[in-house]
């Protein structure tokens, strides 16, 4: 079978190129293992020049499979172009971007001591895509995906294209290299361990196979053999349609509910190995509820789609681009040939639901666009395409008319109608709404995060009113790195679910309530002086439960349940905690009526001042107030206290969330009296492997209750112990209230214990691991 030999660890790099460097590299040249970005960056506040130049990067590697007599170098993916040498040979100039490269090095390779030379060049090039004009994303330069050499026999199978549907009908086409008429094609499934069946030809029909699903995306395993050479591909039994009545999968209507997603990172870029593409994926799935990404504007590692493969995560791709459209034929050609190559790269992923055929919010080219819809026809008939546009009424060439509707500008509409988006009846999808309409960073005011979230509750109640459309795709889910010419100034835009270090923000919580079970997250921190005029905002609960009970000081305050009034549509509407007196109240001699009278004016008192009180209500107030109290001042000064808890007493307030009558959630949340530094990670240990391995340890400070402080800019000290390097610097401050340090590791014989020591303000933290 062919053989994979990945050749990432130990290269020289050097930034910069000289004929010189040809014969041999300068002695300045570091050792660096790939996936590699050609500079470590701040996390923002850098300029998109310092990642753009001529960079040098040299391996010698010996060859080991000597007894195939095939071989390609493959490169997953290099930012932009490269030059490359093997042995001293000149093998061309080869453009990546998003999209892999094979080189056919059949006769120049040797047993040992091959020296390969790759000089990447990664500045902006108007003639190729996404480039021509303003980019709103950054493409940082280097050898930022894995980099094999692939052995075959003689005879093999080049390209493998499956169909796999949920009636159990499964087609495999393949196309062969070097064919020999002595030899057959035949396939293997495998169902687990078990041989399913076994088949020549092309077809093969399976009665009740297990379906992948987004709940149970079961994968079959296909080996494929043809002689000497044999390949391993995952089958997923399922089908997918975009309707005019709405999407299908398994023909059971869904409600898309997607992300957008930047592959980029603070630091390094995106030159992140399989396990941080994995754990991308699964933030989206598992930590956000989201159903669906879209890989904008570009295709993605295949680390990341097969990780979606897995978890049952719907993706759809695009082709790299951001609103230009070239003139010239090289562009033009060009962006052609990004087509052809991300169909033959993603088509066989049972994640993948339809093709995105049209540069980001560009306008129509029919010549343009018609052509990539005939190379999508020819390589991969079985899925529908789709191209996202800004505008209403676009030429429709695609199957899916996806729209970024960016109408929400308030709490009181989030989509227009998806009618007036296109004439006739096609199937529709928002590819992209909020975003930059209302950008949100982690220490923004609890106003503003809080209205963040209940934005985009309003873009999802709308989208779920609406049953004949597909479904909504946030804008987005990560915060990204963009040029000067958008973002926030400091080359950040902050258009995110979560922020750049993958820490949610209030909206990822309600998404997460809409399809996770078992959320319960308050937003809102009811310190008054947080709020303009010191007045109170009331405080929401995201949360799929069935109601949620307030205590507080240990007396019941109030139920309350999920908005319907304001989001009739969602499956989990917000639950909004409008009244912070209610039972308690009868503490202080009330009587039911009286305080049921109490708290309309109190409550808006509370909210607004008591310019907001009419007349009849400061009357009404005051004349309660006075039949209980020597003076309406103690009275009020009693009722406030009791609402609030202000002062020296801690009574804190307590949100218990019930499924059928069953409490099964509850968070405390009062004033803030000590703090100290939660750790989280994406992995517990490292395992070196294709490339290095690498995770995320997020740190934030909270308080007692395990509230976010998103002031908190405390800087922490790193120290990197063992086998492990920090992505990053080592000296870092929280950004609202948290951050999340990167570690990979190093080469070992044999498994090593490491540790990440963290120097906080009066405390040290360790994250211990091992390292093989």
């Amino acid at each position: 079978m062919a053989k994979q030999q990945y050749i990432n660890f130990d290269w020289s790099f050097f930034p910069g190129y000289e004929e010189s460097y040809l014969d041999s590299m300068p002695p300045q040249a570091i050792k660096v293992d790939l996936p590699h970005n050609v500079k470590t960056l701040p996390y923002h506040y850098f300029d998109e020049g310092e990642y753009q130049g001529l960079f040098t990067y040299e391996k010698i590697f010996d060859d080991e499979n000597p007894c195939f007599p095939v071989k390609f170098l493959h490169f997953d993916g290099v930012m932009l172009q490269m030059q490359v040498y093997l042995n001293g040979m000149n093998l061309g100039h080869f453009v990546s971007g998003y999209l892999p490269v094979d080189i056919d090095v059949s006769k120049l390779i040797k047993e040992k001591g091959n020296r390969l030379l790759v000089i990447v060049d990664s500045r902006e090039d108007k003639s190729i895509p996404p480039f021509g004009d303003l980019v709103d994303y950054m493409t940082f330069g280097g050898i930022y995906r894995k980099v094999s050499l692939i052995s075959h026999p003689s005879s093999y199978v080049s390209s493998l294209f499956i169909k796999a549907d949920m009636d159990g009908h499964l087609e495999v086409k393949t196309s062969l290299a070097n064919p020999n008429p002595e030899l057959k094609v035949s396939h293997i499934l495998y169902r687990g361990d078990k041989v399913e069946a076994e088949f020549l030809g092309e077809v093969l029909d399976l009665s009740s196979p297990h379906l992948w699903t987004l709940d149970d995306p079961y994968l079959y395993t296909l080996k494929t053999i043809y002689g000497d050479d044999e390949r391993i591909d995952n089958v997923g039994f399922r089908s997918a349609v975009f309707t005019p009545e709405g999407f299908f999968l398994n023909r059971v209507k869904t409600k898309i509910i997607g992300v957008n997603r930047h592959q980029t990172y603070p630091y390094f870029g995106a030159a992140a190995p399989d396990s941080l593409q994995r754990d991308d994926a699964n933030i989206i799935k598992f930590g956000l509820g989201a159903n669906l990404v879209r890989t904008s504007h570009y295709s993605d590692d295949e680390s990341f789609l097969d990780q979606c493969d897995r978890i049952g995560l719907l993706l759809v791709d695009e082709v790299p681009g951001w609103q230009h459209i070239g003139t010239e034929k090289k562009w033009r050609a060009q962006l052609r040939d990004f087509c052809y190559r991300m169909i033959l790269k993603e088509r066989n992923h049972p994640c993948l639901v339809a093709y995105g055929l049209r540069v980001d919010e560009s306008k129509d080219d029919h010549e343009l666009y018609s052509s990539l819809q005939q190379i999508k026809k020819d390589l991969d008939p079985s899925r529908q395409s789709l191209g996202v546009r800004c505008f209403k009424h676009s030429e429709l060439l695609e199957d899916v008319y996806a729209y970024n509707d960016f109408v929400c500008a308030g709490l009181s509409k989030g989509l227009d109608d998806p009618k007036t988006y296109v004439k006739g009846k096609h199937p529709v999808l928002v590819s992209e709404n909020m975003g930059h309409t209302f950008p949100t960073k982690q220490a923004d005011t609890n106003a503003k995060r809080l209205e963040h979230a209940l934005r985009h509750a309003r873009v999802l109640d709308d989208s779920f009113s609406h049953p004949n459309l597909c479904g909504s795709v946030a804008w987005c889910a990560f915060d990204y790195n963009t040029h000067k010419d958008f973002g926030s100034g400091d080359r950040i835009c902050y258009h995110g679910l979560s922020d750049i270090f993958r820490l949610p923000k209030y909206a990822a919580f309600l998404y997460a309530s809409q399809t996770l079970p078992n959320t319960f997250f308050v937003a809102g921190n009811l310190d008054l002086g947080e709020e303009d005029g010191s007045y109170l905002r009331f405080p929401y609960v995201f949360t799929d439960a069935d109601y949620v009970e307030l205590y507080h000081g240990g007396k019941f305050v109030g139920r309350y349940y999920p908005d319907r009034e304001e989001f009739p549509h969602l499956p989990h509407p917000p639950v909004k905690v409008d009244d912070l007196l209610g039972a308690s109240v009868l503490s202080l001699g009330f009587t039911e009526k009286e305080a049921s009278a109490l708290r309309g004016p109190v409550m808006k008192y509370a909210c607004k001042g008591p310019a907001s009180l009419s007349l009849s209500e400061k009357l009404t107030l005051y004349r309660i107030v006075k039949r209980h109290f020597a003076s309406f001042e103690e009275g009020a000064a009693k009722i406030q206290d009791l609402m609030l808890g202000r002062g020296e007493k801690e009574r804190p307030f307590l949100f218990r969330g019930y499924k059928n009558k069953t409490l099964f959630a509850e968070k405390a949340v009062c004033m803030s009296r000590s703090w100290h530094y939660e750790l989280s990670s994406s992995a517990s240990s490292l395992k070196n492997g294709a490339s290095y391995d690498a995770l995320r340890v997020s740190i934030r400070k909270v308080d007692q209750n395990g509230t976010l402080m998103t002031q908190g800019n405390d800087v922490l000290l790193l120290e990197a112990e063992g086998p492990i390097q920090i992505m990053g610097p080592s000296r870092v401050a929280l950004v609202g209230g948290g951050i999340s340090v990167y570690l990979r590791s190093l080469r070992v014989e044999e498994k090593q214990k490491a540790a990440l020591r963290i120097y906080a303000p009066d405390q040290e933290l360790s994250f211990d691991l091992e390292v093989e």
